[in-house]
């Protein structure tokens, strides 16, 4: 089963353009279900935009979506070389729990691996202020 999230996002998205917080700020925000998880297939906020909370914020909806659904896990796959993205979701609580190999299409014809985070939901009480 397929979540979509996008009016929750949409309704973020629009909260922080009208408080003139962003110039922009994009979610591709579907969450897949499972039994007792949710996954996240991606999360982004332009460039220009970044290091402001915007995907602080955005995580925490997810978390709260995820608890009104009763998730006890959030998934989510990061490229190896998205070392910004990496950290904030490790200071937000995920932990690595494996990489797939030649996951992401890269340059050319190359391959670029994911690393693979699982945040358990009862350890997560809140966003890092």
């Amino acid at each position: 089963e397929y979540i979509d999230t996008k009016s929750i996002m949409n309704s973020i998205q629009t909260a922080l353009v009208k408080s003139r917080k962003v110039k922009f700020a994009r979610s591709n925000d579907e969450m897949q279900a499972g039994v007792d998880e949710l996954h996240l297939l991606n999360l982004s906020v332009a460039p220009p935009c970044q290091g402001q909370g915007h995907a602080r914020y955005m995580l925490d909806a997810l978390c709260e979506l995820a608890r009104q659904r009763c998730a006890a896990q959030l998934w989510l796959e990061v490229r190896i070389s998205n070392t910004r993205a990496r950290e904030l979701y490790e200071r937000y609580g995920f932990c690595n729990v494996g990489v797939r190999r030649a996951y992401y299409p890269a340059h050319g014809r190359q391959r670029e691996d994911a690393v693979v985070m699982s945040l358990q939901m009862a350890k997560a009480t809140h966003g890092p202020g």
